[in-house]
């Protein structure tokens, strides 16, 4: 082989490595805020794990900015209660 296939086959399996230690972090990151928000009676918080399951499980480019989009209203919701001294630790 070539010194520049052999530089290709070496980068792919980087950007491989890297594509599945990052998926692995998202499943990772999206049960832990699943539970969490769960546990904590957090819209917001369980907005942010179903974020990562999109991240994870679509990979589109739009599905991010459009998870975010959507979850506004609950988190305007909850800065409300957590400044008017409601929620969790009230």
């Amino acid at each position: 082989m070539t010194e520049g296939v052999e530089q290709r086959i070496l980068w792919t399996r980087i950007a491989l490595w890297l594509v599945v230690a990052t998926m692995g972090y998202n499943v990772l990151e999206a049960v832990v805020a699943l539970w969490s928000g769960v546990e904590a009676e957090s819209v917001a918080l369980f907005g942010f794990g179903l974020d990562s399951v999109i991240e994870t499980a679509a990979g589109w480019w739009w599905a991010d900015p459009v998870a975010a989009l959507l979850m506004v209203p609950w988190l305007v919701k909850e800065g409300r209660e957590g400044l008017r001294g409601e929620g969790c630790c009230g």
